[in-house]
């Protein structure tokens, strides 16, 4: 059974078989954490016909054996095994079995990571890959039918496993550029703190990594959970302490080397950023 509530088209005959992953259950927490609303391995004949004109999740569908016909707003085929297959939330598609057809699939939420799926709609999947996964989900089934001592954590086993496997197949393009992304701001910060005494602005700070203010200001946040100029208000503290701990320079001194233009303009920043002034600090230590 497919999320009737979204399906326009929704025939399942009796000979079709689907074992659905039992999301409701504890030992499935690790994939509803990750997004998934839905998801099995279908064994499934003609007649069985799916039809979504405004689907609320991402479905990808891995075609196991046999083979099925697809159609969307953009292009019709037909399903091939050994491909993942992918189908974003809002896109109209419906698909179809004309012949004997498995295949195993998931529903994901759009949400956070999820948002958008950076993947080809249709690509390879090795058949090891595709073994893992189904016997992921052939591992978390049984283990809740059983309902043994033990069934509550090897079903949570294979969850985690299916997890890993999913983001693994899915997030390898996000993870690599959100990696690239925090190589930039930490080479960024670098030259950065290699120059405090430069008047930075943050129209500089994205022109050092050829992007817009808006873009530098959603990398920082997201990678580095503060605003790109309260970052380089960081780095001068951490400097202005390190010389008040470490030399006999003058406050003038210091805030001309760390990039404020007066005394006093950088000890109402310190006491802001520290809760003491920097007199206070240097006495203290």
């Amino acid at each position: 059974m497919a999320d009737s509530t979204s399906c326009d088209i929704c025939r399942i005959p009796a000979r079709c078989r689907e074992r659905f992953l039992p999301l409701k259950d504890a030992a499935a927490a690790p994939l509803k954490s990750l997004g998934l609303t839905l998801a099995g391995i279908s064994h499934l004949c003609r007649g069985y016909k799916i039809r979504r004109s405004d689907p609320q999740f991402h479905l990808v569908l891995y075609c196991l054996d046999g083979t099925g016909n697809f159609e969307t707003s953009e292009q019709e085929g037909q399903f091939e095994p050994g491909k993942r297959y992918v189908f974003p939330a809002g896109h109209p598609h419906s698909y179809w079995a004309e012949k004997q057809w498995s295949t195993a699939w998931v529903h994901i939420r759009p949400q956070g990571r999820w948002r958008e799926l950076h993947v080809p709609p249709v690509q390879e999947v090795s058949r090891v890959v595709q073994e893992k996964l189904v016997g992921a989900m052939d591992g978390l089934i049984s283990e809740v039918i059983q309902s043994g001592a033990d069934s509550h954590a090897t079903g949570r086993a294979f969850s985690n496993i299916l997890a890993t496997l999913l983001k693994r197949d899915l997030l390898t393009d996000v993870h690599q550029r959100e990696q690239n992304a925090q190589n930039e701001l930490h080479r960024l910060w670098l030259r950065v703190n290699a120059d405090l005494a430069r008047t930075w602005r943050i129209r500089e700070l994205a022109g050092e990594l050829g992007v817009s203010s808006a873009t530098l200001h959603r990398m920082s946040i997201l990678h580095d959970n503060a605003a790109p100029m309260n970052v380089v208000v960081e780095l001068r503290m951490a400097r202005t302490k390190e010389l008040l701990e470490n030399t006999d320079y003058s406050l003038k001194t210091i805030c001309s080397l760390v990039g404020y233009e007066t005394p006093f303009a950088l000890s109402r920043a310190f006491k802001k950023h520290t809760g003491v002034s920097p007199k206070y600090f240097r006495q203290r230590k």
